[in-house]
Order: C-alpha cells, then sequence, then structure tokens
C-alpha cells in the first residue's frame, strides 16, 4: 500500500498544487509523523506483548482504520479533504507500520533473524511488483478502484497472518512467562534517544542515521517517478505509475534466465504504455 502511495499520490496532488517542492514536503508528512509516532507506539507494542494476544490488536485495529483514509483519497474534490485524507492515513498507517516489522522478534529466534530479513525484502520486492501492476492496469480506467484495492488486499493479508501467526500458533514464542525482573530498561523513546547519544562508539547512531539517509532517498524516488513519467516523458498516469516494476527485480527468481525474460517483457509493456501518448500528440 506504502508502494502505491508514494507512486499515485503526487499526481493526485498535482490537480491543486502546482510547486514540486510543496509536493514534496507534504508526501514527506508521514514520515515526520512516523518519527514521532513509532517510537511511541512500539513502547506500548512491547507492554502488549505480554499479553495474550500480544502485538496483533495493534496492528489489525491500525490496518483497519487506515484502510478508510486511504480509499478516500480519490475522492477528494480539494486540496483540504485531501490533506485531511493524507493526514489521516499517515497517522493512522505509522501508528502500526513499526509493529509489524517488530513481529519478527515474537516468532522467530535470534540467530534465523537474518533469513528472515531476506524474505520479508523478498515480500517488499512482491509489493512493488503489485503497486505497479495496479498502476498499469487499473488507474487509467478507474482510479477510484485503483486506490481500493491496495487497502482490501492489506486487511486481507493482515488477517491471513493472524489466523496463521497468532498467539494460538504452537511456534510463537511466549513471552507472558517472562520475568518481569528481567524487562527491558527502556521506559520511553528519550530514554533510547539519551542511551544513543551516551553511548561511546556512536554505532548505533551512525546506523541510524545512515537507514534514515536511505529511507529519505528512496522515498524521494518513489515520490519524484510518476511526476517524472507524466510531465517530462508524457506518459499516461498508470503508466508512469508502473515505471517501478523493471526495478522489483529483487525476487530469486528474476536472477535467473526466465525473470529476465520477465523483466525484459515489462519493460516492453511500458514502454509502449508510453508511446501511446506520445503517438497521440503527434
Amino acid at each position: 500500500m506504502w508502494n502505491f502511495y508514494d507512486a499515485q499520490v503526487p499526481a493526485q496532488l498535482r490537480h491543486f498544487v502546482s510547486s514540486a517542492t510543496v509536493i514534496g514536503l507534504i508526501m514527506g508528512l508521514d514520515t515526520g509523523l512516523g518519527v514521532i509516532i513509532q517510537p511511541w507506539m512500539g513502547l506500548i507494542s512491547d507492554r502488549l506483548a505480554l499479553r495474550r494476544t500480544g502485538r496483533w490488536p495493534i496492528v489489525v485495529a491500525g490496518a483497519c482504520v487506515a484502510a478508510v483514509p486511504f480509499a478516500l483519497i480519490p475522492w477528494a474534490t480539494s486540496l483540504p479533504m485531501l490533506m485531511l485524507c493524507i493526514f489521516a492515513f499517515g497517522l493512522t498507517a505509522n501508528s502500526f507500520k513499526g509493529v509489524t516489522e517488530t513481529l519478527v522478534s515474537d516468532y522467530v529466534a535470534p540467530q534465523q533473524r537474518g533469513k528472515a530479513q531476506g524474505f520479508i525484502k523478498a515480500g517488499v520486492s512482491l509489493t512493488i511488483i503489485v503497486s505497479a501492476l495496479i498502476s498499469l492496469l487499473v488507474v487509467d480506467h478507474s482510479l477510484k478502484a485503483a486506490f481500493a484495492i491496495p487497502p482490501i488486499l492489506m486487511i486481507g493479508m493482515v488477517a491471513l497472518s493472524y489466523r496463521f501467526l497468532g498467539r494460538r500458533h504452537p511456534t510463537a514464542l511466549r513471552r507472558e512467562n517472562t520475568d518481569t525482573d528481567q524487562a527491558d530498561a527502556f521506559s520511553s523513546p528519550w530514554t533510547v534517544l539519551k542511551d544513543l547519544a551516551r553511548e561511546p562508539s556512536r554505532a548505533r547512531l551512525l546506523l541510524m542515521a545512515g537507514i534514515f539517509c536511505f529511507a529519505g532517498m528512496w522515498a524521494a524516488l518513489r515520490s519524484l517517478t510518476t511526476p517524472y513519467g507524466t510531465e517530462v516523458l508524457g506518459m499516461t498516469r498508470g503508466a508512469a505509475g508502473g515505471i517501478a516494476l523493471p526495478g522489483a527485480n529483487r525476487l530469486p527468481y528474476l536472477r535467473r534466465p526466465a525473470g529476465r525474460a520477465v523483466t525484459f517483457g515489462v519493460f516492453t509493456v511500458v514502454a509502449r504504455r508510453a508511446e501511446r501518448p506520445l503517438a497521440t500528440a503527434s
């Protein structure tokens, strides 16, 4: 859902805002909200992890609530209405986004978490593919339907995840028996920041700075790709939103010859979609 948001919301803002700088600032609103919200929601989720239901109430409730403002984005007929949808989505989505990544520690042993993160990144590539396909196949025909598909897929996947990975799952790590005397010493996000500042090596601080810079670069790239395709390359909005499809080749099968053939085919489809408006204009 986030990939489709980054691909299509800048084009939606273009109807009301002409400045690329202002659009970039608005697209960074969800990141600013995440810096404030996600640490506190992580603290709350750690406390809920001691209960029978674990962190799942935050994930399930957050996904259901965030789906509403996301689906309403194409229905906004004015900039204030659109800003309200963007703010509401950023507020609710950031409340559970970080918690979903924390679920790995509840189900995967520490020595296996590197492999688990690898599968997660493969899943991220899959979301980019799905987002680009929705842009290519649906956006130019029905924008409202295109914005309704990602929330439906997200809620469906959250429901399946809870069904198979809930606290009833026999392989889930049970934290209910954890001794309260061994609880984490970090009582708030401010304590974490103070601990980072006092660390002599500054290793964790440099790591967080690197992650922040990389995430900012990726978000900026995704936010500018669709406007660049529509305004500079003359592509349709759907074709421009599908530019990222060839780049989502981090899945293992795309390293094989068949995968490269699929990538070439995707390039061909995007190129042909891009040629249509240029041919019409000439």
